[in-house]
């Protein structure tokens, strides 16, 4: 790299200057000009590959990639054509890398021609994705035709069957079939024998039993060991052989669920600290005292929660979680765009990386930016304290901890709750991995 930088003088006139001898100069240096001139040779085309829908991908010298759009003569950095995208999706990365370094100067043993390998190979998917979508067009084409076949054969049938005005007075039966008067009163027979049988029988699909039902199901969530911080998939395998559990539809269990969790940590939230603690005396009046939890504590433990996939964003969490986000009045903690920019972040992580490694990302934050303090007893204790199972207990061994390593509040380590990797994991796998830091850490 040149020791010459240009510079644009107030005038608009370029002027040079040297970085080690401080030397500046009006007139282009001769080492910048070579600079310049192999930076630039660096950067020109080597390879040149076709894509879909005019676009091409384009290798430089220095292994640099750009798109092209032959139709428009646009190029730009990153790819913005989703047929494209998919088309390099199937390709083999090691094919192309091995390209990358061919363009770099590297020279396979074997005297492959990589490019022609590469070139071909994309040829060739773009006619099986090209032969793929003709064959789904033909096949929606068929159906919708096979569709108003059947929609036509079926309109010429009820017009064949259609009864010819009737003859007689309305009130009577002709060919089979009754007068609209007729029709009215036997549905009036209908309404009344329905009416009978709701009063005479219970209905299983009344809101009074579907109401009984759900608070069955409630009450079997409180009675078994089921885990508020966890996801629905794994607590309702600890259910699935009580009969209660069948009560409630499948759609609407995961819903319940998550009511059940709102309830609980509204239960959590509403609680005051000492009551998690029936040995409470034991401890001074300071650390009996409400702890206010991390700045995006609660919506971290929703995010924790939430089912995610690739094309996960912040509404899709919001609407499957819309009661804790209100129970938790995450509104009046956060502003929508703080919500948006942080779950965004969050979500980067949970897509990308399996719980080992974003507890291997949560440690690193913890061991790099803590700024430790001494060691007290009351931290060796809540570091050796075994890991409650009762949501309430774990939540509050966890603020306990937090507030003695000086994060809660404005105190000295409080910078830390604005670091998202610091919510990378739910409440219950934070507590696990805070307190293997801290056993590390200070020897416990």
């Amino acid at each position: 790299m040149s020791q010459w930088k240009r510079f644009k003088d107030p005038s608009g006139s370029y002027y040079y200057f040297n970085a080690v001898t401080k030397v500046s100069s009006r007139n282009k240096p001769k080492e910048y000009e070579a600079w310049e001139q192999q930076k630039q040779a660096l950067t020109s085309p080597v390879f040149c590959l076709p894509l879909c829908n005019s676009w091409h991908l384009v290798i430089c010298f220095n292994g640099s990639k750009f798109y092209y759009n032959g139709d428009t003569g646009v190029s730009q950095m990153k790819l913005a054509d989703e047929e494209s995208e998919t088309l390099l999706g199937k390709m083999d990365r090691s094919l192309l890398s091995l390209l990358v370094g061919v363009a770099r100067g590297f020279t396979p043993r074997d005297g492959r021609d990589v490019y022609q390998e590469v070139y071909n190979t994309l040829v060739e998917l773009a006619r099986e994705n090209k032969g793929v979508a003709e064959a789904q067009e033909l096949e929606t084409q068929e159906i919708e035709t096979q569709e108003s076949e059947a929609q036509e054969l079926e309109t010429q049938e009820l017009e064949t069957q259609k009864p010819e005005a009737p003859e007689k007075p309305q009130n009577v039966l002709i060919s089979g079939y009754l007068s609209s008067s007729d029709d009215e009163d036997e549905d009036e027979d209908e309404a009344e024998d329905e009416g009978e049988r709701s009063d005479n029988a219970p209905d299983a699909e009344s809101p009074e039993k579907e109401h009984a039902n759900e608070t069955v199901f409630m009450d079997l969530l409180n009675d078994k060991d089921i885990d508020p911080y966890s996801t629905w998939p794994l607590q309702a395998k600890k259910l699935l052989d009580d009969p209660r559990y069948h009560l409630i539809p499948d759609e609407k269990r995961e819903e319940l669920f998550q009511e059940w969790c709102t309830q609980r940590f509204e239960q959590q939230k509403n609680t005051p600290q000492e009551e998690h603690h029936p040995d409470g005396d034991e401890n001074d009046d300071d650390e009996s005292t409400d702890l206010n939890p991390t700045k995006y504590h609660y919506l971290a433990h929703i995010i924790s929660k939430a089912t995610i996939t690739p094309t996960t964003i912040f509404s899709d969490i919001k609407k499957e979680n819309k009661k804790l986000f209100k129970k938790l009045q995450i509104n009046d903690q956060l502003s929508k765009k703080e919500q948006e920019q942080f779950t965004s972040k969050i979500l980067a992580y949970y897509k990308r990386m399996d719980l080992a490694e974003r507890e291997k990302i949560f440690k690193t934050i913890i061991k790099r930016k803590l700024n430790f303090p001494p060691k007290s007893d009351h931290l060796s204790s809540l570091v050796l304290k075994e890991t409650p199972t009762d949501s309430f207990e774990l939540e509050t061994q966890l603020l306990e901890i937090e507030n003695e390593l000086l994060i809660l509040d404005e105190q000295k380590n409080s910078s830390i709750q604005n670091e998202v990797m610091y919510y990378v994991l739910g409440i219950k796998d934070k507590l696990h991995a805070l307190k293997q830091v801290l056993k590390d850490n200070y020897s416990i």
